[in-house]
């Protein structure tokens, strides 16, 4: 594990080498564009967004507050602007996601691409009663890739992804630069010969918080071979514990990675 950090310390520091050019060129493209724009969509967006699979509805009329929520994680997403100014929470109600709507992106795809201004985020929030209780949060569309974030930070708070369904190959996915991916008190629950639960490629970075699961409930029994689920990092991506009190990581039948 250790030799796995260290690599994944070096794909940082690469990381931060092509941020650095990234940041140049958006300060010249900032330098030539108009601001007011930047202004208005604050004013446009909203705080918080609710979405309940069962009593929601993916209606324009709706407002997507807790008493008119809609009904899928991309409808709420279609309705935040491409500049994001502050912070957003979309809070998801207790349920199975068994799709994500749909809107602008791929039914079985969760694709999570806004550019958030700095210190800023949009947060996935699960408000189920727990993993573990009787009312979990769990996103459960059948696709060999789940969720992709490409651009932006997004936080994704107190979920399970995935049923162990054959079809669901990968989990988590940070890809490019541009993009910040933050788990907190997560559990994956993905089923491959060699796929990955949390994966930051090509300079993509995901921080982890709290309880990390992937598939813990196969350390005393794993008959199935179609039931690996790793974390990885590959060409510069970045893989790492935030906290250094109260968290943990549990892999019922996986490992850790890098390469290059």
């Amino acid at each position: 594990m250790l030799m796995w950090y260290r690599e994944s310390f070096r794909a940082s520091v690469y990381a931060v080498g092509l941020g650095l050019g990234y940041i140049s060129v958006l300060f010249i493209l900032v330098a030539v564009a108009p601001l007011p724009s930047l202004a208005g969509s604050e004013e446009r967006t909203p705080s918080h967004l609710y979405v309940d699979p069962q009593r929601g509805r993916d209606r324009e009329q709706r407002s997507g507050s807790a008493g008119k929520p809609f009904q899928t994680i991309s409808f709420a997403i279609s309705v935040i602007p491409e500049d994001v100014p502050n912070s957003i929470t979309i809070h998801l109600m207790a349920g199975h996601y068994r799709t994500t709507g749909g809107h602008g992106m791929p039914e079985n795809h969760l694709v999570l691409r806004r550019r958030t201004a700095p210190g800023k985020y949009i947060l996935l929030k699960g408000e189920g009663d727990g993993k573990t209780k009787d009312k979990p949060v769990i996103l459960d569309w059948v696709g060999t890739h789940m969720v992709t974030t490409f651009e932006g930070r997004w936080r994704i708070d107190n979920v399970q992804l995935g049923t162990r369904n054959k079809k669901q190959r990968e989990g988590f996915v940070a890809e490019g630069s541009r993009s910040l991916l933050d788990l907190v008190d997560v559990r994956i629950r993905t089923a491959s010969h060699s796929g990955s639960g949390i994966h930051a490629k090509r300079a993509g970075r995901v921080h982890l918080y709290g309880t990390i699961e992937l598939n813990e409930d196969l350390h005393e029994k794993c008959e199935d071979k179609e039931t690996f689920c790793r974390i990885m990092a590959t060409d510069h991506g970045r893989v790492k514990f935030m906290q250094t009190k109260g968290a943990s990581l549990s892999i019922g039948n996986g490992g850790l990675g890098a390469s290059y």
